[in-house]
């Protein structure tokens, strides 16, 4: 069975590459010292080879590859379906795999350009790329500028980069030609972006001491399509931030305070919750996200469930305000009398139940 696969192998690559310079084939890709390497009658590649690609119609040029000793070493040129190059390069640094040219692929009807420096595994050419499946990540952009277009050709996105970094101003639109995304990125690695609706409204604020490691500083906002603010969050030098979230309404529904958000986001301090009419709903105070303290509000601004978690204490109210349950060392009593199964006695705590629950880190379940 093997031998079978293997010439199957052998003629598919006959059909695929075509003689070229002083290649007159046959040709055959083997895999020496974790590289694909091509020869040419059991020869190494040298030259220029073109591969054909035959789609049941017509057959087409899909790329032109010069190599050096079975890998390629030089320029080389890829094609569209129709005959027109679409990358064409010439190698720049052969221990990197550097290549120095222009770049031009169309993926989701949108058109992608970039002329520079990018990285390129020379496997990826021998085996992997043609009209059919290109799709070269930007990423591999080291030095030059890219551009994205729609299918009418109007710009999607358009930016620099230098040293595989994004640099100066990068700007996105939508196909209408409104803005969508703006960013001014600075080498010593800061950044400040801004995102938009396609109504025009301010969607997202932010700026970065580090953006390649999507470090925040300053202020980070966040807006509703009405242009409503929905998040806002303050980062200081050390990494800790305060954040606070907003209902549609304007008023506020959480604030909490946060230690080195980007990298552990651990809840420290105090936290707010609020109901939407303005209420407390929920206190809590927060210890490197353990949960310590609480009391938990119903709707109508009457305390429901307070509690202390080092000391295991705590006490259950009703929503007028009446005692309900008594917490000690872990024990609920009910009128001083040791109640063995207080959960469900009164429908109404629920409400409060559900808040403690559905606070971070409160390993608490609601029965």
């Amino acid at each position: 069975m093997k031998r079978i696969l293997r010439f199957i192998l052998f003629l598919l690559l006959v059909i695929v590459f075509v003689s070229c310079d002083n290649n007159k084939g046959p040709f055959e890709i083997r895999r020496e010292g974790g590289k694909l390497i091509l020869y040419s009658d059991n020869k190494l590649a040298k030259g220029w080879v073109d591969t054909n690609i035959n789609d049941g119609n017509v057959v087409v040029k899909s790329k032109s590859i010069e190599y050096k000793k079975g890998i390629p070493t030089g320029n080389f040129k890829i094609y569209d379906k129709n005959g027109l190059v679409i990358i064409e390069a010439k190698l720049k640094n052969k221990e990197k795999n550097i290549f120095q040219g222009q770049m031009v692929t169309i993926v989701d009807d949108k058109l992608r350009k970039a002329i520079g420096e990018f990285s390129l595994d020379t496997d990826y050419l021998i085996e992997g790329i043609s009209y059919e499946d290109i799709d070269l990540p930007f990423e591999s952009i080291i030095n030059g500028d890219i551009e994205v277009k729609y299918k009418n050709n109007q710009i999607k996105y358009r930016g620099k980069y230098k040293n595989s970094k994004r640099i100066g101003e990068h700007v996105s639109y939508f196909e209408n030609g409104n803005l969508e995304a703006k960013g001014e990125y600075r080498e010593d690695g800061s950044a400040n972006r801004v995102e938009y609706y396609m109504n025009g409204n301010l969607a997202l604020r932010e700026s970065f001491s580090d953006y390649n490691n999507r470090i925040h500083n300053g202020i980070y906002e966040r807006y509703y399509e009405s242009g409503q603010l929905e998040v806002r969050e303050k980062y200081f030098e050390n990494g800790d931030s305060i954040y606070e979230e907003f209902y549609f309404n304007g008023n506020l529904k959480k604030k909490c305070n946060y230690r080195n958000y980007d990298e552990e986001k651990v809840l420290n301090g105090e936290y707010i919750e609020y109901y939407e009419n303005g209420k407390v709903k929920a206190n809590a105070y927060y210890n490197n996200n353990m949960l310590e303290k609480f009391a938990i509000n119903y709707s109508n601004g009457v305390l429901g469930f307070l509690g202390d978690r080092k000391k295991g204490n705590g006490k259950m109210y009703l929503k007028n305000g009446q005692l309900l349950l008594s917490l000690e060392n872990g024990k609920y009593y009910m009128n001083g009398v040791f109640a063995y199964n207080p959960y469900g006695i009164e429908a109404e705590t629920m409400e409060v139940k559900k808040i403690l629950e559905n606070l971070p880190y409160s390993n608490y379940v609601a029965e």
